[in-house]
């Protein structure tokens, strides 16, 4: 553990650093973090091999890109509803469903949107909640915090969805030896997301102003070089990713990992066919998830082969992450 400012030991600014996942000010027994003033706060770091270590019981050799895990798989909802509003396979809301009405959790924070398409965390207790979440929020929002407002209303089997940077924050606090008083022990659940880039919420307002506007928003998605906006009427714009990039931020370019290498199972588009989502299961928790879905018909899978698109991925966010800001994994 590194004791003192973490700035005098990284020797860079920890704004071009630190991502937001809000995982610090989630454990603050003060309340006194707050995401103005996270970069000035932060006293120390956790190791991502010793977190690796604590959770898996050992760390990721350098040829395991896409970490430490048990199988992986294409799944798709065999939820109609769920998959008119979710993207692609519709696992992570089926999954979550599957979770909450099979006592697994008794509550779950996901990041929901409004009309505008401005995040924020939503503890979920139903099904009907689980909807309202369906489908990817590409602009960043802090969702760990989301975590004090579930045990804070008394739930005790807490889930979690996240990006690759908040999994990774709320596994440290779940693995540390730090005496963490804000019922860490609350968290049972913990489904990533796969992640190369999250955009500021500036971006929204590029798309209301240049594209069309927000209202008529009814879902985003990146294939390929493009962000694809797709209007209510049906329409659809692609924006090529090179003419947002400036929207990108910059903890993102420190981090390393894409596909929520910590979780109990991670799930993104990527690796399988349309409407199909990829899913990798990496804890017996995670395992238990899938299998327990597939056998009371909330999804259907079958084996994924074929990784070389996510192994690309993930080495390049590896790469580029050593190459912008001299970030490696120790």
């Amino acid at each position: 553990m590194i004791e003192g400012p973490l700035e005098d030991h990284l020797g860079t600014n920890l704004s071009d650093v630190c991502i937001g996942c809000g995982a610090c000010a989630y454990v603050c027994p003060t309340g006194t973090i707050g995401l103005e003033d996270l970069y000035k706060k932060i006293r120390s770091s956790y190791p991502f091999g010793t977190v690796e270590e604590r959770t898996f019981g050992r760390r990721s050799g350098e040829d395991e890109v896409l970490g430490i895990y048990k199988n992986c798989y294409a799944v798709r909802s065999k939820k109609e509803d769920i998959l008119e509003r979710a993207q692609d396979g519709g696992a992570v809301t089926s999954l979550l469903a599957y979770a909450l009405e099979s006592g697994m959790i008794d509550a779950a924070v996901i990041t929901v949107a409004d009309d505008s398409w401005e995040p924020t965390t939503k503890v979920a207790t139903s099904y009907d909640d689980l909807k309202e979440g369906a489908g990817t929020k590409y602009t960043f929002y802090p969702s760990g915090i989301g975590i004090s407002d579930a045990v804070n209303n008394g739930y005790k089997d807490i889930g979690f969805v996240g990006t690759p940077c908040q999994t990774e924050g709320l596994r440290k606090i779940l693995t540390s030896d730090q005496p963490y008083i804000l019922g860490k022990e609350k968290i049972k659940l913990l489904i990533g997301l796969f992640c190369l880039d999250t955009f500021k919420q500036e971006l929204m307002g590029f798309i209301n102003d240049k594209i069309t506007r927000l209202e008529e928003v009814n879902k985003l998605d990146i294939k390929g070089r493009d962000l694809n906006v797709y209007e209510k009427n049906g329409e659809v714009h692609a924006i090529p990713l090179s003419d947002i990039e400036g929207y990108v931020n910059k903890g993102c370019y420190a981090c390393t990992d894409f596909s929520s290498e910590l979780a109990d199972i991670s799930i993104g588009s990527v690796g399988s066919d349309m409407g199909w989502s990829t899913v990798i299961t990496r804890t017996e928790k995670g395992v238990a998830l899938l299998e327990g879905a597939i056998n009371d018909g909330y999804v259907e899978a079958k084996e994924l082969e074929d990784l070389k698109l996510l192994i690309r991925l993930a080495k390049i966010k590896r790469k580029r992450a050593k190459k912008e800001t001299g970030t490696t994994r120790s």
